[in-house]
Order: structure tokens, then sequence, then C-alpha cells
């Protein structure tokens, strides 16, 4: 009985794994964007990926600046702050 259990909690386990991931996927707001602006003829798919490297670069740009720059203060600790201590 307890394996009978076990094996129906794994079966309905896999079940939600597989479900949750195709839903997922049909829910990938970039994807279903693309989709629609490419089959409206709005834009083609060259330029959203020329757009995505774009982005991608001006990510990469803002991660660098990011680690060049000097720690903060603890004097910036709190500043714009909402609270005053």
């Amino acid at each position: 009985m307890k394996a009978e259990r076990l094996a129906t909690a794994q079966r309905r386990l896999q079940f939600v794994r597989e479900n949750s991931q195709l839903s997922r996927a049909r829910r990938d707001c970039l994807k279903s964007f693309a989709a629609r602006v490419t089959q409206a003829g709005v834009i083609g798919s060259e330029e959203l990926e020329a757009i995505d490297r774009e982005v991608g670069r001006l990510i990469d740009e803002a991660v660098a600046s990011a680690k060049a720059a000097p720690l903060p203060t603890l004097r910036d600790l709190v500043t714009d702050v909402y609270v005053s201590y």
C-alpha cells in the first residue's frame, strides 16, 4: 500500500513538473512579443536579433561599470533612505 502511494505521488510530481515547464515556455513574454510583432510584420526577426545583441552589450557594459566602481562608504549607507536614524 505504501509503495502504491509513493508511486502515485511520484507520478503526480512528475506530471506537475512537466506541465509547469510547458506552461512557463508558453507564457514567456519575450517569445510571445517576438512572435506577435514578426507575424504582424511590424519588425523582422533580424531586427529583433540586433536589438537583443544591443541589449546584451548594454547589460555587459553596465555590469562592468558596476564592478569597476568603488565600494560605497559607510556614509552612503544612510543616504537616500526614507527613515531618519
